[in-house]
């Protein structure tokens, strides 16, 4: 093989793998600047000046602008809790007491478009506080989003107006859990 050919295929391998270890990064991988917690992800400094190239590339894929790091905290899953892959054929429930927030809105987006939520107006709590939505294809008794049949999805969980005296500490903790149910 001749050594114009050797370099060139060096350089594609390189960009091929760069690519692919950016968006792996991208997804919330360890020393990305991102923070697991449960099925939940979420990029503190998204929206700050000094935010990581992967919190911006993170949001840029999505072709979106990412929130005020001051306003809103935004907690992403596309796993449950046992790191399984959301899958419209399953049934899941979120179950959690939602720390102190102005408003939150919950949002299931499905890989079609579609998209579905709900917020601190209209969801239905316990008389612990405790806060229980339903996730599945077909209607479900209390607060209840409806999955895409056959695809997978994304949950977006964005807390406003979050004291900065418990930012830290909402931060490092799942907001809810995420339980697989059942499967079709």
């Amino acid at each position: 093989m001749n050594e114009g050919l050797k370099f060139i295929i060096t350089i594609i391998l390189g960009l091929a793998l760069g690519y692919a270890s950016a968006l792996h990064m991208a997804g919330g991988a360890a020393g990305s600047g991102a923070v697991r917690a449960g099925g939940w992800v979420i990029w503190p400094r998204a929206g700050a000046v000094d935010a990581s190239p992967y919190a911006k590339l993170h949001y840029a894929a999505r072709r979106i602008l990412p929130p005020s790091h001051l306003h809103v905290l935004e907690f992403t899953a596309r796993r449950d809790d046992t790191d399984t892959a959301l899958d419209g054929d399953c049934h899941y429930v979120l179950t959690g007491k939602l720390p102190a927030a102005q408003w939150w809105r919950l949002t299931l987006a499905g890989a079609d478009g579609d998209v579905s939520s709900i917020s601190s107006f209209h969801a239905l709590h316990d008389a612990d506080g405790m806060t229980r939505v339903r996730i599945a294809a077909t209607l479900r008794a209390g607060n209840w989003l409806k999955a895409p049949a056959g695809e997978s999805f994304t949950l977006v969980l964005r807390l406003y107006g979050v004291s900065p005296l418990i930012r830290d500490r909402v931060i490092r903790r799942a907001p809810l859990t995420i339980t697989r149910e059942e499967c079709r």
